[in-house]
Formats: C-alpha cells, sequence, structure tokens
C-alpha cells in the first residue's frame, strides 16, 4: 500500500500531508467606417487600389472576426497546458489518457463559482476533464507534486472548501476580488487562481500551516514555470513510480521564473 510523503510543499517542509449591454452593429460601427475610410484612402492609394471598395460590412467581418485579445490570452494558456500535458505524459505514459475527457456544458459548473470564467479554466477544462479525488490509480493524482488537477465535477466543492478556509482579512490584505481552486491535494490545501482588485490575474497557494501566498504573477508564470520543472529535471519518479520533486532545484528554478516573488527567495 502506498504511503504519500509531502510533496511540492513550501521548501522548510511545513505543511500537511495529503489525505454589457450590446451594440446594434450599424451604429457600432458606423463612427469606425469613417474613420477608417478617411485613413485607408492613403494606404489603399498606395497599394494602388480604390478605399470606395472597403464597405461597411467589410469593417464589420473586421471586427467580427479578428481575434480579441481573450481569444489571444486562451490560445497562449491553451499553448501552454498542451505542452505540460505533453511532458507530464512523456514521464508517466496514461497520466493525460486519465484526466478524461472534457464536458461540452463547461459553463454549468461555473455558476455558483463566478459570473465569467477565466480563460485558464476554458483552456484546461476544454482540454480535459481532471482527477477526481478519489481516483484509483494514484500514480496518476499527481499534476503537480502532491496536487491534482481538480476535476470539474468536484470544482465546486472544493470552491466552497476553500472559501470556508481561508480568512477575509488576508485576502483583503492581498486585495483579491476572484478565487477559484486549480489544484487540491486531498487535505485542505489549494493552489488558486486569483484576480486582484487592480483586474491582475495570478496563482496562489494556501495551507492551514502556511497561510496566504503568492506564487505566481500570472497564469502564464505558473504554466512556464511547471514545464521548466519538467525540462530542467526538478520533477522526476520515485522508486514507487510517483511523482516527486528535487528540492534545492525547485527553489532555484522558480526564483528564476519569478524573480519577484517573495516565496521563491527564501
Amino acid at each position: 500500500m502506498w504511503t504519500v510523503k509531502s510533496r511540492f510543499r513550501r521548501r522548510n517542509g511545513n505543511g500537511k500531508n495529503p489525505d454589457g449591454q450590446g451594440f446594434k452593429s450599424g451604429d457600432f460601427f458606423a463612427p469606425f467606417a469613417k474613420k477608417y475610410y478617411s485613413s485607408l484612402g492613403g494606404l489603399d492609394s498606395r497599394n494602388g487600389e480604390n478605399a470606395d471598395c472597403f464597405s461597411l460590412s467589410d469593417m464589420v467581418q473586421f471586427f467580427r472576426y479578428r481575434p480579441t485579445n481573450r481569444n489571444r490570452i486562451k490560445i497562449m494558456i491553451t499553448n501552454l497546458f498542451r505542452e505540460y500535458l505533453s511532458l507530464s505524459d512523456k514521464m508517466r505514459t496514461g497520466y493525460k489518457s486519465s484526466l478524461g475527457k472534457p464536458h461540452s456544458s463547461l459553463e454549468n459548473f461555473f455558476t455558483e463559482i463566478t459570473p465569467v470564467i477565466p480563460e485558464v479554466f476554458r483552456a484546461v477544462y476544454e482540454e480535459v476533464a481532471g482527477t477526481h479525488r478519489d481516483i484509483a490509480i494514484q500514480k496518476y493524482m499527481d499534476f503537480v507534486p502532491g496536487y491534482r488537477l481538480i476535476h470539474i465535477e468536484e470544482l465546486e466543492r472544493e470552491f466552497h472548501t476553500l472559501m470556508g478556509l481561508l480568512d477575509l482579512d488576508d485576502i483583503c490584505e492581498a486585495g483579491i476580488k476572484t478565487i477559484i481552486p486549480l489544484l487540491a491535494d486531498y487535505s485542505s490545501s489549494y493552489i488558486f487562481y486569483a484576480k486582484t482588485d487592480d483586474n491582475k490575474e495570478a496563482i496562489f497557494h494556501f495551507s492551514p500551516d502556511d497561510g496566504l501566498q503568492k506564487w505566481h504573477n500570472s497564469v502564464e508564470l505558473f504554466f512556464e514555470t511547471i514545464i521548466a520543472f519538467y525540462t530542467e529535471n526538478v520533477f522526476y519518479l520515485d522508486d514507487d513510480g510517483f511523482l516527486d520533486y528535487d528540492f534545492e532545484k525547485e527553489g532555484v528554478i522558480g526564483a528564476i521564473h519569478n524573480p519577484d516573488i517573495e516565496y521563491w527567495l527564501e
């Protein structure tokens, strides 16, 4: 029988072991059309084209289908997540398959959590479903050592559990206005997504022993860091085939990718 040991914890060893309103297209695009007709005239003449051929309908299509910033962010996070899954699957063949197929009704799982689903959760849960707390094959439990990727069906329950553990004063002091758990252990520790009062995204960690700690200043840095933990041989499999990590390397590589985060400088 496998005995769980403390993994991917704070490097001093503390921590419990796991057990708007819309616009009518005509009204909205009319001022843009006027602006772009005048500005495109010179450009089109230099290319030998007549600006009159650039119609209001063309403008509508341009704004409707050009990539938005949110789409670019989601694509970036999706690519990072897929890279991480690929590295995970190379070290533990079958891990990606163990995460299951995504649910078609993603929004239904967030109705009691947030009115707007952050892009990281769309990127993750449009790819996989996650890991159940009672997963049968324990070697597939860890997304990072000691923490599983919360299964989408358990997300709301883990959200309420986390909110019940957090101290309101700590949340206010950190300037956090949105909290959604992403990873959890088998006890009461979490790695979670946060949006701060100034609308910046970050990744935090909470455990009853260590309290609230910021780990990464963005979702992208979170994935870039844990990808580096694979590529720089921080993560490895122990003698029983479970994901483990090198204590010293974790601190060094983490600090390189997150130089302004106190946690990694301790």
